[in-house]
């Protein structure tokens, strides 16, 4: 599991320090928060079919992608749009929605476990960020234009 743990850490050095920068300048935040679920959606649909160490990997790397990406641009998209005497009340209320949205995962991911085996989380995962991507893309207007 260490060892995982540093594939993991190292994925997010490297979006934090490079990648999502570069990013951000290329596509912007809107269509970045519009498709990291996308990329995080990916990889739920993979892994339960990780009996291969290969695929677990790669849909584990998919799932920090995703989250990664949002954890870092969704708090810049915020603060880059309130008033500055505003930004820090704005970024504790973004903060504390994203804390509560933690709060059912793990009670609805028992019951679905429970009633249906292991794969049926990753799946009902998926489709929830399905949801969050088509209001992403309702929201921001990003899934029509071309970058």
């Amino acid at each position: 599991m260490s060892y995982v743990f540093i594939y993991l850490g190292a994925i997010q050095v490297l979006l934090e320090g490079v990648i999502i920068g570069r990013l951000t300048r290329k596509m912007g935040e809107e269509r970045l928060i519009a498709f990291g679920p996308i990329v995080m959606m990916v990889g739920m649909l993979l892994m339960p079919l990780f009996p291969n160490i290969m695929v677990f990997l790669a849909s584990t790397a998919m799932i920090a992608v995703g989250s990664e990406i949002m954890q870092t641009v969704v708090p810049s998209f915020v603060s880059k749009r309130s008033p500055q005497n505003e930004q820090g009340e704005m970024l504790g209320i973004a903060l504390s929605v994203y804390n509560i949205a933690f709060v059912p995962g793990p009670l609805i991911g028992g019951i679905v476990f429970e009633l249906g085996g292991s794969a049926p989380r990753f799946y009902l995962s998926a489709g929830m960020l399905v949801i969050a991507f088509v209001l992403g893309c309702g929201v921001f207007h990003v899934c029509a234009q071309s970058p």
